[in-house]
């Protein structure tokens, strides 16, 4: 196993130098329990989930994963996990500050040490710094509390309630209330963005990134993933642009949907079951539709741009996608 860092990304290659599995099989192994070996009498035999709850787990962080392999080969599997907050080392700078002109605070109280440590540490990174909620602590309405216990510490403030049970994306569930998975720390600053008195200084373009513009709504985006995580975070980051947003599981549910509705923008995944984003964008410009189409990627390489090109986009942005660009690159194509 190899493990390096790449910019803002984790990766894990890790090389199996066993059998090789045909390239046909390739497309069927992170489905549950499908098994490359159908010898009941090996030594090796499994359940068949193992991959597939690696895929699972992968994607709760917003990562990916791929395989190549040749037969009597091997295989080379690769993991990679986007590293959020992650520092430019070429300036050491902080890409937010969200305490310009603000009297807000932000408290910790959380039961497990170690995520303690790793939330102020996080925050730390895009100039939050936090201190620690004890018994005596003074708080007002415009700070608030990062926490794991169950009961409320104070009603006077706002609370974000992080918990290992739920995983579903970030929401707000009263009106001082929000709740974030402990697997999807990340939300935890679209959070923060949101809370009464927060303000955020930072480069023009991710300000403008945050701004709704109202003319968009007009405009309906179909967003294809056969991944219903990626979805909602997709369908999220589109709504906060200002666009109308609508979803298809793969290139066949796609074309379904687009016979019986108006779509003005497609955002499709390109590795997928039944049709593919590539197959999807071909079959598109067969019937002669002009409609822009931008392909979600997880090798951000000049080959696999061309080969969205190849197939019929217009362009192609590599997860996982920031909302900066993703509205550059939306609004290029925007009458």
């Amino acid at each position: 196993m190899h493990l390096y860092r790449d910019e803002y990304y984790l990766y894990f290659d890790i090389h199996d130098t066993g059998r090789g599995i045909n390239e046909k099989m390739l497309h069927q192994l992170f489905e549950p329990f499908f098994q490359v070996s159908q010898n009941t009498e090996s030594a090796s035999e499994g359940t068949g989930l193992g991959l597939a709850i690696c895929e699972k787990l992968i994607n709760l962080m917003d990562g990916d994963i791929s395989v190549v392999s040749q037969e009597n080969v091997g295989s080379r599997f690769t993991v990679r996990i986007p590293l959020y907050g992650a520092l430019n080392s070429s300036d050491g700078q902080t890409k937010y500050n969200l305490y310009k002109e603000s009297t807000i605070r932000c408290f910790i109280s959380i039961k497990n040490l170690y995520l303690e440590s790793f939330v102020e540490r996080y925050l730390s990174y895009v100039g939050l710094h936090c201190q620690l909620f004890t018994e005596v602590t003074q708080v007002s309405e415009n700070d608030f509390i990062i926490t794991d216990h169950d009961e409320c510490l104070d009603n006077s403030c706002q609370f974000i309630r992080i918990y290992e049970h739920y995983f579903e994306p970030a929401k707000k569930i009263s009106e001082n209330n929000w709740l974030c998975s402990t697997y999807k720390l990340n939300e935890l600053i679209k959070i923060i963005l949101q809370l009464p008195q927060t303000k955020l200084e930072s480069d023009d373009s991710e300000n403008n990134a945050l701004m709704t513009d109202h003319d968009l709504q007009l405009l309906t985006v179909l967003i294809v993933d056969d991944h219903p995580i990626n979805r909602l975070l997709l369908t999220d980051q589109l709504k906060k642009i200002g666009f109308n947003t609508a979803t298809a599981e793969d290139g066949c549910d796609a074309l379904a949907f687009m016979q019986e509705n108006h779509v003005d923008i497609i955002l499709t995944d390109v590795n997928m079951p039944n049709m593919n984003g590539y197959q999807l964008a071909t079959t598109v410009r067969e019937l002669s539709s002009t409609i822009p189409i931008i392909g979600v990627t997880a090798n951000a390489i000049a080959e696999e741009k061309q080969r969205c090109i190849d197939a019929g986009m217009n362009d192609c942005v590599s997860k996982p996608v920031s909302l900066t660009v993703l509205k550059d690159v939306l609004l290029t194509y925007v009458a």
